[in-house]
């Protein structure tokens, strides 16, 4: 892995998750941005991509904006972009799924804040139920 941290990662996926679920957005838009650049290998194009989802409003303008600063910090860093990017986003679908249907008061900054927001949270149902992954 580059010189990303893998906290950082941590950190930065359950804030990206959050604003996610606050914008109510799909289970399946944020598999799909792990999808797509599984299966295209540019991070580039994911941004793009991001670009686009968040112009169709799949993905909320925060949370788009969130996830674009942080790819274009790892790509500053240099290493293995892709397979930074590819943690980023797998730390963030995990985060989301963990916290789809909650409603998350305050700032989420870190993982440790997300982990207190959810903590003592009743669960009121997700986005779109999927198996276990």
């Amino acid at each position: 892995m580059s010189s990303i941290d893998e906290k950082w990662l941590l950190d930065r996926g359950a804030r990206i998750a959050n604003l996610a679920n606050q914008g109510r957005v799909e289970r399946t838009q944020i598999n799909g941005l792990l999808t797509f650049l599984q299966n295209t290998r540019s991070v580039e194009q994911l941004e793009l991509y991001v670009l686009r989802q968040a112009g169709r409003d799949e993905l909320n303008q925060e949370m788009a904006k969130e996830l674009l600063r942080a790819i274009e910090e790892i790509k500053g860093k240099g290493g293995d972009t892709v397979q930074t990017v590819l943690s980023l986003l797998g730390y963030t679908k995990w985060s989301f799924e963990a916290i789809d249907g909650l409603r998350i008061q305050g700032q989420v900054n870190d993982l440790k804040s997300l982990v207190s927001a959810v903590l003592g949270q009743p669960r009121t149902g997700g986005t779109q139920k999927q198996g276990m992954h």
